[in-house]
């Protein structure tokens, strides 16, 4: 069945239609009493939107400009949501990349999970925004915990381009809506398919690093003493 979805997408390649879709993040599970941090983190939250602009080759996912009501509790909340800088996604390559810096140094932080391997496909179906999506899961290791948790995207056939929000995708669809841990979620607000443009800026020439490497950088950057 995968074998089949893969040559589906890729037959489709040449028909993938641009598009700019807009995404709200919020909490997925909020509990009854929260901490105060964790409420003004929330309200920057709400405040947040994301757009992907994508066309047949590449994607582009960006956070949106916003008036945050405090600085911190708004990096925080990126932080929370996966965000730390604008991811690029190439299909061909099977790459995700984060553009991000430490001090006054660019990188691309090149995360290959774009394999329709590592997704469980199933049959189940629900509605969003009009289109029938399919949902699909796949378990990730956080190597700082060394405990794995769970990505569920639904993602709709009916626009078949193998992209999501925050460098998740090859999928036989786009993700309109993607949870992350049963912790947040992003879900599509707003969809412009054929667009008559779309401005999607060139990856930025930078260090390639994985994500341990780049983990390491900024290890060293909060070292006080020499080890």
């Amino acid at each position: 069945m995968k074998f089949f979805l893969i040559l589906s997408l890729l037959s489709c390649s040449a028909l993938a239609q641009t598009g700019i879709i807009s995404y709200k993040v919020k909490r997925y599970k909020k509990p009854e009493k929260q901490h105060e941090l964790i409420v003004e983190v929330n309200k920057e939250l709400d405040l947040m939107s994301f757009t992907l602009s994508y066309n047949k080759e590449f994607s582009y996912f960006k956070q949106d400009k916003s008036i945050p009501l405090n600085s911190l509790n708004h990096l925080m909340a990126s932080a929370t949501v996966g965000y730390i800088g604008p991811w690029f996604q190439y299909p061909i390559q099977k790459e995700s990349i984060i553009i991000s810096k430490v001090q006054a140094d660019d990188y691309q932080i090149v995360h290959d999970k774009m394999n329709l391997a590592d997704w469980e496909l199933t049959n189940q179906t629900k509605t969003i925004d009009g289109y029938e999506c399919y949902k699909a899961t796949r378990n990730q290791l956080n190597e700082r915990t060394l405990e794995f948790y769970t990505f569920v995207a639904w993602y709709t056939p009916d626009v078949s381009v193998p992209y999501g929000p925050i460098g998740e995708g090859y999928l036989p669809g786009l993700i309109l809506q993607l949870i992350v841990a049963d912790s947040y979620e992003y879900t599509v607000q707003e969809m412009t398919l054929n667009p008559k443009k779309v401005d999607i800026p060139k990856l930025k020439e930078a260090e390639r690093v994985t994500p341990k490497e780049f983990a390491l950088k900024l290890r060293k950057l909060r070292k006080v003493t020499e080890d």
